[in-house]
């Protein structure tokens, strides 16, 4: 598959700006909670749900409403992140020293999913004439 240059161009300068605002911008609270939960799955607690009824006693469903599968993707990408932030404590990630890349880390799923949907993108529109869509 060929790439025009203007294309790979755009692609790249979205990259950068991507890379420089990712430890700094976002979600505080929804990025610590899932992957809060996220890491106690890949601390090797696979049900999470249930560890957390235990950890807090009540009805977590009203903070907790991710679906399973949300965690075991950014439980492997956590698994991953843990060599690079070995101390980080998901509960107070954002009072650590090392909050902002904790935050880069956290988005780093994100990241893949965006480059992977853009090129699914690309090969289903490439070749096509962009007025052919349109209806008069």
């Amino acid at each position: 598959m060929k790439i025009n240059n203007e294309i790979r161009k755009i692609f790249l300068l979205g990259l950068f700006l991507r890379f420089l605002f990712m430890p700094f911008a976002g979600f505080i609270r929804d990025i610590g909670y899932i992957n809060y939960v996220a890491n106690i799955f890949a601390s090797g607690h696979f049900d999470v749900y249930k560890y957390l009824a235990e950890k807090y006693a009540g009805n977590i469903f009203d903070r907790w409403v991710y679906f399973p599968l949300g965690y075991i993707i950014l439980g492997a990408f956590n698994w991953i992140a843990m060599f690079f932030l070995p101390d980080l404590n998901w509960e107070r990630w954002h009072e650590s020293d090392y909050a902002f890349r904790a935050m880069f880390f956290a988005k780093v799923p994100y990241l893949v999913f965006d480059i992977a949907t853009g090129w699914l993108l690309y090969r289903y529109f490439k070749g096509r004439d962009a007025t052919s869509s349109v209806q008069s």
